[in-house]
């Protein structure tokens, strides 16, 4: 079984091919690079920058040090540092990476068709075309959601904004042409705390991700039949990237800079946490 992972390029994707190397052979990572990167560490400046233009700051001289360091490069840190520990910076030296600037570009698809027995692993990159997840036996995607109930983009954002705390998790499901609507390998609730940001979360879902995908490598190996359940999409949410814009970027930014994540675990919108499929121990 040869692994190729398919990632964006963030530190939570540098993570996730790392520690799937560490147990087993990643044996190569297309990395597609949209931005520049490292473009992560301007996220902090810019939430400040949002939050003057939108008004919910008078002056960044104004903020106050508690604030800035939830949005800061310092900040992102220390959430990689807990999370992700050492793994986050580099790639292994002994992976072979090939940087492409568009996932879906003829020469990944070639690629893919010269290897046999191949698992693909994706976390971070643009919606994968059929073209490309045809050319791999088995197409994995991390997805920062719990499906059906939330699906496409911006998953933790919006059941922030439902005030659905409980329901904010991780998928481990096949690529499909469906976005995020394969079948569901494995999944995990995420732990959210009153102190988290949308973005500390997301961190928290990459690495219970990483861990699922592992846990998944390791029955493959060891020749167990993968059990995978059939989604009912019509039980919940598909967000797409046009439907995010500003507006729900500053509902977010407000919840989290009046700490509401606190009264929202208190007095959750929806009471029940709804069922998802967990790898058994």
């Amino acid at each position: 079984m040869k692994i190729i992972c398919l990632v964006g390029c963030l530190p939570s994707a540098t993570y996730f091919v790392n520690a799937i190397h560490k147990y087993h052979t990643v044996d190569l990572v297309i990395e597609e690079q949209k931005a520049e990167r490292g473009a992560w560490e301007k996220c902090g400046r810019q939430a400040l920058l949002t939050f003057k233009r939108y008004g919910l700051i008078e002056t960044l001289n104004g903020v106050s040090d508690e604030v800035k360091h939830r949005f800061s490069h310092t900040y992102a840190e220390s959430i990689h540092d807990h999370y992700f520990q050492d793994l986050w910076h580099d790639y292994d030296p002994e992976i072979d990476i090939w940087t492409v600037k568009n996932i879906n570009a003829d020469e990944v698809r070639t690629r893919l068709k010269q290897e046999k027995n191949v698992v693909i692993l994706d976390h971070g990159t643009s919606l994968l075309k059929d073209s490309v997840i045809s050319a791999a036996d088995l197409a994995l995607n991390l997805h920062w959601g719990l499906s059906p109930y939330y699906r496409g983009t911006h998953c933790t954002e919006w059941a922030l904004i439902n005030w659905d705390p409980y329901n904010i998790g991780v998928t481990i499901h096949k690529l499909t042409k469906d976005i995020d609507g394969g079948d569901v390998a494995a999944q995990r609730r995420a732990v959210v705390k009153a102190s988290d940001t949308a973005y500390s979360i997301n961190m928290q879902l990459s690495k219970m991700g990483t861990d699922l995908a592992c846990r998944i490598l390791k029955d493959i190996n060891a020749g167990k039949e993968l059990q995978y359940h059939s989604q009912e999409v019509g039980l919940g949410y598909l967000t797409l990237n046009r439907q995010w814009t500003r507006h729900q970027r500053k509902q977010v930014q407000y919840i989290e800079r009046r700490k509401i994540i606190k009264r929202m675990l208190k007095y959750p919108a929806r009471q029940t946490r709804l069922p998802i499929i967990e790898m058994d121990d």
